[in-house]
């Protein structure tokens, strides 16, 4: 009789299935076990600007290892002057500085809708895996895309992620 422990975590099988689904190599780590190598929640504001995509709302970490992080960021606008009611020319991906180089998760997006009301809009949230490297200086948050109806506005970013 074997008396060996699977410790497979069920998010580690949940981003081996997803990287298969997505047509990407499984992480080795996907493989093993499922020790939390980095952790974080960080909330930032920014004032949106046409001359900007990115923004990060984690403060920027060394990885010791390899690894897949399950990123989740969520966004609220604050405007006194929103775009019309239903507009959904904005949209959020989940973005990661690598080193110096900017990527987001490259995946379809989701759209900030206005409710053509000054103050909060209704919040976006992302959540997208993203794989690091060891020795790249890393940090999270969002990309904003399509945002020329939103410049000026003020915008709370929140995210948290685990790195396995």
């Amino acid at each position: 009789m074997s008396t060996h422990k699977n410790t497979t975590t069920p998010l580690a099988l949940l981003a081996a299935a997803l990287c298969v689904a997505f047509g990407a190599t499984t992480p080795a780590i996907a493989q093993t076990t499922g020790t939390i190598k980095n952790s974080g929640s960080v909330g930032a504001v920014f004032n949106i600007s046409t001359a900007q995509t990115y923004y990060y709302a984690t403060r920027a970490f060394k990885a010791k290892q390899d690894a897949l992080c399950q990123v989740t960021s969520s966004i609220q606008v604050l405007d006194t002057t929103p775009p019309l009611a239903g507009s959904t020319t904005a949209f959020v991906r989940v973005a990661a500085n690598r080193s110096g180089v900017d990527s987001d998760d490259g995946i379809l997006r989701h759209f900030l809708t206005s409710h053509g009301i000054s103050g909060y809009q209704p919040t976006v949230t992302r959540t997208a895996l993203m794989p690091i490297t060891a020795g790249q200086t890393v940090q999270f948050g969002v990309s904003l895309g399509g945002a020329t109806a939103w410049e000026g506005a003020s915008m709370t970013v929140q995210t948290t992620y685990l790195c396995y």
